[in-house]
């Protein structure tokens, strides 16, 4: 039987992990999905592709926009949550 929301054959996580094991484990895959996503945000400068100076502006501030909210919310535990999704 599959365990719920998880994907079969990953590995069970340490019973006995702290709250700090389980932020630096967590933040450590989050992270580099973020750093991953914003690579390929970047290979959409390629020559096969074409964007406006106000298309890009609008990218890159909603990715600003989301890191000051995320940030924040590390600061103020009361900070607004942000939008979802993204659309030029």
């Amino acid at each position: 039987m599959a365990t719920r929301g998880r994907k079969a054959g990953k590995s069970t996580v340490d019973p006995n992990e702290t709250k700090a094991q389980k932020f630096v484990r967590l933040a450590q895959k989050r992270v580099g999905k973020v750093l991953n996503g914003i690579r390929q945000v970047g290979q959409l400068s390629g020559s096969g592709y074409e964007s406006t100076d106000a298309q890009v502006a609008k990218m890159f501030g909603a990715m600003s926009e989301a890191a000051k909210v995320a940030y924040a919310k590390f600061q103020d535990k009361g900070a607004k949550k942000s939008s979802e999704g993204f659309t030029l």
